[in-house]
């Protein structure tokens, strides 16, 4: 930093000194978010490694698994009816 904006020499930075390398640490920092900005986002979907089910889903996971907790039960109920019916017939 004193090579930097150490502009008399003396091995201390002084108020001007230190307002210019505050300046130019903002600018430095500006430069760099616009160059994040500009870069394209990529996303990369893979396998997981543990092999447990990849699922994407825009419900928390909370209602998800209501959601199949729900589809459960309903298919359970349908297999029970249906072998009811079944059980029934002449």
């Amino acid at each position: 930093m004193h090579h930097r904006f150490d502009l008399d020499g003396n091995d201390e930075i002084d108020r001007q000194e230190w307002q210019l390398a505050q300046t130019a640490a903002q600018r430095e920092v500006a430069a760099r978010q616009e160059a994040a900005l500009e870069t394209p986002a990529s996303h990369l979907l893979t396998r997981p490694r543990s092999g447990r089910p990849f699922l994407i889903a825009s419900f928390p996971p909370r209602q998800l698994a209501g959601r199949y907790r729900l589809r459960v039960w309903l298919h359970f109920g349908f297999t029970l009816t249906a072998l009811l019916a079944l059980a029934l017939m002449p």
